[in-house]
């Protein structure tokens, strides 16, 4: 039977209309009205912000103007004995480079000086190359845009920055990883993920495995690569929502075990042995590389099976692809050649995080914010800009990922402004801007990509043509935000 309506007192009424006219999407975060905090104070910037999701906002970022002419030079090694920069200066001059500039810079280490010079006026990146091959001293030189020292303040810069707020969003930001290299918008597509990046620096091809990460990463509490020392990105999903912490302390690393509980230590985790060592692979890794069907000399492939017996894998058609592979060279396949020998049973390797299922890591450096306090870098040449790719949180817990377009120092084709990248300083200030008390830098140069929605949302550089064409970068990890 229909049950009879009851009577509302229009202040409730009141309430319910207010309710309803609420919008779906959580309100826009708020953002500093001072601009970005990228070359010279007055450039014209534009900003688009896109709600994405409750809590997940996109900003798509345009600072600066496109620039205009001769802006190819031939760059010099950094140099901090003046009488060796005049030599140089000189002998440029004296082939012909008439503008020959010197650029001071200081060591973010020890405040010692250091000169770079770029030399010449050339329209494209080829003239300046041909002028190169044409120097006898052309090793200590290399190609450069005058635009990509930081020191150079008209720009231009994209950006593309998405802002996670924990106390709207209820979703997920993880690690992930296939079986090979893919990329970022594919990572997107394949989990059902609304934002996508690149993640951890990695190696293209280490020891007859592609994409390789070169540090620490846990996919979702499991390992994945084993630290390297060198600093990590955290993100730990909670029931608060996902919290991001930057560390050099890895959780432990796990061992190989025995049933009469002897361990040894596991010497890596997702790539192969060397020396006297025993590693682990995923069965979907083994699956699609050659070591299915083929073995370096000197390496033993085995697997743990459900009796704990340790199984040798002698043929492509003879092993598990649901177990864990054991690979080992040395005394460490000395030592798994008696244990298949004798018969001892073993446990199965396990690669999960003890009780936090929800962590996720990967490897970047430099850190650029840690606890509030800018790091000193020293990685590399600091003050080079390239394409770029971030994330950092600020004492609120909102999440900021970050993607800088670079290397587009010439205007592009399609009529957008183009972007000279950023230095790990303007990285820094970026999310100094943004009130970010942590803050790390990822794999950058032709991997930076976002995806939104599956779909290539900035303009990556691509290194065989020399521009950002939108063309990504397969990769071995992304971080991914999951609604």
């Amino acid at each position: 039977m229909p049950y009879p309506l009851l009577p509302i007192a229009p202040a409730k009424w009141s309430l319910i209309l207010a309710l309803l006219s609420m919008p779906l999407v959580a309100q826009t975060p708020q953002l500093p009205e001072a601009p970005f905090p990228l070359g010279k104070a007055d450039l014209p910037e534009t900003r688009t912000i896109t709600p994405l999701s409750p809590g997940v906002t996109h900003l798509h970022v345009e600072r600066g103007r496109k620039p205009t002419g001769r802006g190819w030079a031939l760059e010099s090694r950094s140099m901090t004995d003046k009488s060796e920069v005049a030599t140089l200066r000189d002998r440029l001059r004296e082939a012909g480079l008439r503008r020959v500039d010197e650029h001071w810079f200081k060591s973010p280490s020890d405040g010692e000086p250091y000169c770079v010079l770029l030399a010449g006026e050339f329209d494209t990146k080829l003239d300046a190359r041909r002028a190169l091959l044409g120097l006898s001293f052309r090793e200590v030189l290399q190609v450069r845009n005058r635009a990509g020292l930081d020191d150079w303040d008209g720009g231009p810069w994209m950006l593309d920055l998405v802002i996670v707020d924990p106390k709207h969003f209820h979703g997920k930001i993880v690690a992930a990883r296939e079986e090979r290299s893919i990329r970022p918008s594919e990572f997107a597509r394949k989990r059902g993920a609304l934002v996508a990046i690149n993640a951890s620096l990695f190696h293209f091809s280490l020891d007859d495995l592609d994409g390789v990460p070169a540090g620490t990463a846990i996919m979702q509490g499991e390992w994945y690569n084993e630290p390297n020392g060198g600093s990590i990105l955290f993100i730990e999903n909670t029931p608060e929502g996902p919290r991001l912490s930057i560390s050099y302390d890895p959780p432990p690393v796990p061992v190989i075990e025995w049933a009469s509980g002897k361990t040894a230590p596991l010497n890596g985790i997702g790539r192969m042995p060397r020396g006297d060592e025993i590693t682990v692979l995923r069965p979907e890794i083994f699956a699609t590389s050659q070591l299915s069907h083929f073995l370096p000399e000197g390496v033993l492939a085995a697997q743990v099976w459900e009796d704990g017996r340790l199984i040798p894998i002698v043929s492509a058609s003879h092993w598990d692809p649901r177990s864990l592979v054991l690979l080992a060279r040395g005394k460490g396949r000395t030592l798994l050649e008696q244990t298949i020998t004798s018969g001892e049973r073993m446990k199965p390797v396990d690669l999960r995080v003890p009780g936090r299922p929800g962590l996720n890591a990967a490897y970047g450096i430099p850190v650029l914010i840690r606890d509030g306090q800018p790091n000193v870098v020293q990685v590399g040449r600091p003050y080079h800009r390239t394409s770029r790719t971030a994330m950092g949180a600020d004492a609120g817990g909102r999440v900021y990922i970050l993607t800088v377009d670079g290397d587009a120092y010439d205007p592009p084709a399609d009529g957008r402004l183009g972007s000279v990248g950023a230095s790990y300083a303007e990285l820094t200030a970026i999310f100094q801007h943004l009130g970010a008390i942590n803050a790390i830098h990822l794999d950058s140069g032709g991997s930076t990509t976002m995806a939104i929605n599956g779909e290539v949302a900035n303009h990556p550089y691509n290194v065989q043509f020399e521009h950002g064409d939108g063309i990504e970068r397969p990769v071995p990890d992304s971080i991914l935000v999951i609604d």
